[in-house]
């Protein structure tokens, strides 16, 4: 199997089986056989810049096929994408590669039949399609727009609505940039400087990045460190000794936030993947005064997920569970001396990282979450003692989501202390909304 054919077949598994661009790209790599790293790099950059294109990719070839790319066979869809993706985006692969390759596979597909109107199709974006693709994302309009940065009208209207016309297109020109891969240096096992040379005795470069962070948290100590290989950390030695967890600056200051001193009983309700999680137990460790975590989310497979980095972090102060946050808890009543409720969202933060999100997310289901968060931070307030600290946070730029949340502890009596927005394209890391809250005795 080569790149492109494991793309492909990626491609088609995001867009025609509802699976995540994240998890398709490393089930990809770990099973499809490629071990040349240019190869690995190639299906990679394929298969998240085709489904990060999407809009894009769709407009243009509806523009030179007879049939529009809606009504083409699956397998036939995702193989003129990944062609078009290369020939628009891609100018070291020349465009009569990309069409023959995509020809030679629709044979081998059993579509001898079509190989014809591939052929046609991926010639004529091969000469025109940089032209056309100009001409449709000429203008300031909604729909050049969405052309443009591949990213639905109803979604950039909001971003305008809530952060203003500049900084929407900053927030859609960010998701093209290379995501840096992030570690978060747990404090309780070494120092940055230690694990910077632990990670080069392992031959992955590290280093401290510079960061820009909303003044509201800019006095916050991040232990982070950015990495310059994509591949290969998971291997090393520093890694299987715990020494970082991968995590994005976003996510840390989320833990940051909660202002753990040591000896707190804690309460993580919506756990997975479980860096929150971790990042919470290693400053425990750190501090040396105890306290646990009671970490929980609603599936087993979650959890067990989260026991895989428990166990390779060493940490023993971690009580997993499978629960759901939704439903009330009476044993958990005035429990817990902070409470983190990362509720699930629309996730519109991290497209840069999960494209698929573009595309699968609606108002009406940010409208049916809005819903789901409610009782879940119902029961987070309960949970907490008197004088507690309550950490409400999404990974969702949408400012009704998250205003609807904070009304909910606000009308529980709770007293904000922290309201944040890390922005894409404006601050380092992910988009992320982040509040803090006291239970006053």
């Amino acid at each position: 199997m080569t790149a492109r054919d494991a793309a492909v077949y990626a491609v088609l598994n995001v867009t025609d089986k509802g699976r995540s661009v994240h998890r398709v790209v490393t089930e990809t790599l770990s099973e499809s056989g490629l071990s040349d790293a240019r190869e690995r790099a190639l299906a990679k950059r394929l298969i998240e810049g085709t489904t990060e294109r999407m809009l894009t990719l769709d407009r243009v070839i509806d523009s030179f096929a007879k049939t529009p790319v809606a009504k083409m066979k699956p397998y036939l869809r995702a193989l003129i994408r990944v062609a078009a993706y290369q020939i628009l985006f891609m100018d070291r692969i020349p465009a009569a590669a990309a069409c023959n390759e995509a020809v030679k596979f629709a044979k081998e597909h059993g579509m001898e039949g079509l190989a014809g109107f591939v052929n046609g199709v991926l010639r004529n974006i091969g000469k025109n399609g940089k032209e056309k693709l100009k001409e449709l994302t000429s203008g300031d309009s909604y729909e050049a727009m969405e052309i443009k940065y591949s990213v639905p009208v109803w979604m950039l209207k909001q971003w305008e609505r809530d952060f203003g016309k500049e900084t929407c297109i900053k927030i859609a020109e960010r998701q093209f940039d290379a995501q840096p891969l992030y570690f978060r240096v747990n404090e309780s096992k070494c120092t940055v400087e230690e694990c910077i040379e632990a990670l080069a005795k392992d031959g992955i470069k590290a280093t401290v990045p510079k960061l820009v962070l909303p003044d509201e948290v800019k006095g916050y100590r991040l232990n982070i460190l950015q990495a310059f290989a994509g591949e290969g950390f998971a291997e090393t030695e520093s890694f299987k000794n715990g020494l970082f967890t991968v995590q994005d600056i976003s996510s840390v200051v989320v833990g940051e936030a909660a202002g753990i001193k040591g000896g707190e009983t804690i309460l993580d309700m919506c756990a997975a993947p479980g860096g929150k999680t971790l990042h919470f137990a290693d400053k425990l460790k750190a501090a040396g005064k105890g306290g646990r975590i009671d970490a929980r989310d609603v599936t087993s497979r979650k959890i067990n997920l989260i026991n895989e980095s428990i166990n390779r972090c060493g940490f023993d102060n971690i009580d997993l569970s499978v629960a759901d946050a939704s439903v009330r808890n009476e044993a958990d009543a005035e429990k817990f001396d902070i409470t983190l409720a990362d509720v699930p969202c629309s996730g519109t933060g991290i497209t840069g990282r999960k494209p698929d999100i573009k595309y699968n997310m609606s108002e009406r289901v940010q409208d049916e979450l809005i819903e789901l968060q409610k009782p879940i931070l119902e029961n987070a307030v309960r949970s907490l003692k008197k004088g507690g600290t309550l950490i409400f946070s999404t990974c969702t730029l949408n400012r009704t989501e998250n205003e609807a949340g904070m009304k909910i502890l606000e009308d529980a009596g709770l007293k904000k202390e922290l309201e944040v927005t890390m922005i894409p394209g404006i601050h380092s890391g992910d988009g992320f909304f982040i509040s803090k809250y006291r239970k006053e005795a």
